[in-house]
């Protein structure tokens, strides 16, 4: 079977490390696989010593809405069908999920989207919501199959009637799992509140420098870690910096390898808008570290709020504070939540790599049966 995964950029991300470990993946299988994207991405390099030949850079697919560079994506990826006769089309993010699924529609390829998280979201501009919504409608009735990494993804594309329950598939994040155990690290003195994200209006990041104001006054050893990098870096920094907590705060930016820094968290904190099913979230409960998180999607999915983390109502700032500070004044619920997220996650069969390789490999088997 010859297969085109398609993404936006190969970013840093959750969208982006999965995609290129289902390409790793089918390629051991004997899969014939192609990876297109832009050549934007701290991911390319990865992807081109991966694949080779086989990653096709699509130089005019961009994030942002241009209608001229999205009419030239089109058309460069429905003749790139067109001429290498794929049997099936597997799109990642939004905006290569609706150019690549039109493209293979028109070129009478089939095509499966995953769907990491919708572009829409209820802090957004209302216009731009609806646009988001009527265009993921329309795009749904001409794709296969809608893979969804979270319940919660799937009950709202359901009530935007995006696409029909039967096209629906609930497949969680293809998350590896750190090669490390950090759980009772330390008994009765947090040291660090971390964070590791794209620094982009998505993941709200201002919120977390607001809770190194908030608390830095009341622990005077406490330091505030971010791994990361994006767009608001630059004004981040510059709020730090005019801040009396300048030499509180640490940015690490972007790391590959970002478990590595996470391992020294006391409490990893996630102030996302929205999000599908946040791979940081899995890593840091595979190693032992509570969560403090906005319940957003995926989040929900698998937080149990007082047990093996909490999920805090979205923008609800002083919520957030709240649950840091218990986790940080009680090291007796620190480690037992450090003890049931490790267990929750270790033993959840829906969060099992492999497991989710194989379902997706028999989407693809069923869709090619299809249309055979």
């Amino acid at each position: 079977m010859r297969i085109l995964q398609l993404i936006t950029h190969l970013e840093l991300g959750g969208a982006q490390k999965a995609t290129l470990s289902l390409c790793r993946w089918l390629r051991s299988q004997g899969y014939y696989v192609v990876l297109g994207s832009s050549h934007r991405g701290l991911l390319v390099e990865e992807a081109q010593g991966l694949l080779g030949r086989g990653f096709k850079k699509f130089r005019f697919l961009i994030r942002e809405i241009n209608p001229l560079y999205d009419l030239i994506a089109f058309f460069s990826l429905f003749i790139y069908i067109r001429e290498e006769g794929f049997d099936l089309i597997h799109t990642h993010t939004s905006k290569a999920g609706f150019l690549g699924r039109w493209a293979a529609f028109f070129a009478g390829v089939k095509s499966v989207h995953t769907v990491h998280g919708f572009a829409f979201h209820d802090f957004q501009n209302p216009v731009v919501k609806w646009l988001y919504i009527f265009l993921e409608r329309i795009t749904a009735v001409i794709t296969s199959r809608l893979i969804v990494v979270s319940e919660q993804v799937k009950i709202k594309g359901l009530k935007y009637k995006i696409g029909k329950s039967s096209k629906y598939e609930v497949i969680y994040e293809l998350v590896q799992f750190p090669p490390v155990r950090v759980i009772n690290r330390r008994k009765s003195i947090p040291a660090i509140v971390g964070m590791v994200s794209a620094l982009k209006p998505q993941k709200n990041p201002y919120d977390f420098i607001k809770l190194a104001e908030a608390l830095s006054p009341k622990y005077s050893s406490l330091e505030f870690h971010i791994v990361g990098d994006g767009k608001l870096a630059s004004a981040l920094k510059r709020i730090v910096a005019s801040s009396e907590i300048k030499d509180r705060i640490k940015f690490w930016g972007w790391k590959k390898e970002g478990w590595k820094y996470m391992c020294n968290f006391d409490v990893l904190v996630l102030t996302s808008l929205f999000e599908g099913q946040p791979h940081v979230v899995v890593e840091a409960m595979a190693m032992g570290i509570p969560v403090v998180a906005y319940g957003v999607d995926g989040v929900n999915d698998i937080i149990q709020n007082g047990i093996n983390g909490f999920a805090v109502t979205p923008r609800n700032f002083a919520e957030l504070k709240e649950k840091v500070e218990l986790v940080l004044n009680d090291h007796i619920l620190r480690e037992k939540m450090s003890i049931q997220a490790f267990k929750f996650v270790r033993s959840e069969k829906k969060l099992d790599c492999f497991y989710n390789l194989d379902r997706i490999e028999m989407i693809y088997k069923e869709v090619k049966d299809e249309q055979s």
